[in-house]
């Protein structure tokens, strides 16, 4: 069969001790992953919420790749090219009809400019070498200023890793020089008379004392016998430790949410805690991916499970994360006039509206 209810994380490229050697991080993941994935089952693309956007670039996307998919491929199998370092991954993608290789994300056996769409999703910013990740990417891609140079296409979607952002704050020079990258291709696909929808999926903000420490309020001690999940959980993530703004909980059977969701409240750092209907009103979640309970943490603060279960020893600078309401405001730019109605709100995902639809008419 080639779908699953519920699968391990996706991808097969994780960051290690910069001790190790590419080498060793290569058969250190390919290990784990062999192991995750032996008696996992696919996930079609078709089942994620990802599809309607993946099956419309892909259409226009004759030669595509995906990279590091494990068995939760988001591009169609049929004519896409996959790359991954897990055997068990590897086969079970070929026993489902998909053209797949072995290729770490670090050295993808590919010509230059082999791939109209190159898709990496939740992937780079796990691996250790990233810049070296983001440049065969870029290497093997003939991706935006080049695709409108040579290929003219209705539609494309650039995304970008939010690395730079948990690592380092606004105005420090390493975040300059990615906002000028930004800035340099942004202002050539421009002269090139596109229109362009920038915006973000989140903001980012530093979660630390003054000086410099984490503050994390760790949950699952307060409630016994509760499960805390963290949608922004990766223990091999070494650049926010798996932590973030936002938790929801599911409480054990019998359990008095109302009494619960004081006990939470009391901690400091806790900004806000929610019933599921509340939660899923106020911020239109689904209901059956939220537990009893949703907690969201002060600006300076992130939310954990325990501490023996976040790694912080990797945390090079000081703690950047998101999820929170202080990073709901994101900017939404667009590089022609347009004619919108008075009073709309907008969120990111109007972007595509925006751009395809509220363009004014020139001349």
């Amino acid at each position: 069969m080639c779908d699953r209810v519920r699968a391990p994380a996706r991808g097969a490229l994780i960051a290690t001790p910069q001790s190790r050697s590419s080498a060793e991080l290569v058969e250190a993941n390919r290990r784990f992953y062999d192991a995750l994935w032996t008696d996992a089952r696919l996930i079609p693309p078709e089942r994620f919420n990802t599809w309607p956007l993946a099956r419309s670039l892909a259409a226009a996307a004759p030669r595509r790749l995906e990279v590091a998919p494990g068995l939760r491929p988001r591009l169609p199998l049929d004519g896409t090219q996959f790359a991954d370092v897990s055997a068990p991954a590897l086969a079970k993608l070929r026993a489902c009809g998909a053209s797949a290789v072995f290729g770490p994300i670090t050295e993808l056996p590919f010509a230059d400019g082999a791939f109209d769409l190159v898709c990496a999703l939740d992937i780079v910013e796990h691996v250790d070498d990233d810049e070296r990740a983001l440049s065969e990417l870029a290497r093997v891609s003939a991706a935006g200023a080049a695709l409108l140079e040579t290929r003219r296409p209705d539609l494309l979607y650039l995304s970008t890793s939010d690395y730079v952002q948990h690592k380092h704050a606004p105005g420090t020079p390493e975040a300059n020089a990615f906002c000028a990258m930004l800035d340099r291709y942004l202002s050539r696909i421009d002269a090139l008379g596109a229109v362009i929808a920038l915006t973000a999926d989140h903001g980012m903000s530093a979660k630390t004392d003054a000086a410099g420490r984490p503050q994390v309020v760790y949950l699952a001690g307060l409630i016994d016998g509760a499960r805390v999940i963290l949608p922004i959980t990766d223990p091999y993530v070494v650049h926010h430790g798996a932590l973030g703004s936002y938790a929801t909980i599911y409480l054990p059977h019998g359990a008095d949410p109302h009494a619960a969701a004081a006990r939470i409240a009391r901690e400091r750092g806790v900004a806000l805690v929610l019933h599921a209907s509340e939660a899923c009103d106020m911020f239109e979640l689904p209901r059956d991916r939220v537990g009893d309970l949703v907690v969201i943490s002060d600006a300076d603060f992130v939310l954990g499970t325990a501490p023996e279960l976040h790694d912080l020893s990797g945390l090079d600078a000081p703690l950047r994360s998101h999820g929170g309401l202080s990073e709901q405001t994101v900017p939404l730019i667009v590089n022609r006039p347009l004619a919108l109605e008075a009073g709309r709100r907008f969120r990111n995902f109007d972007a595509f509206d925006l751009a395809l639809n509220c363009v004014e008419e020139s001349g």
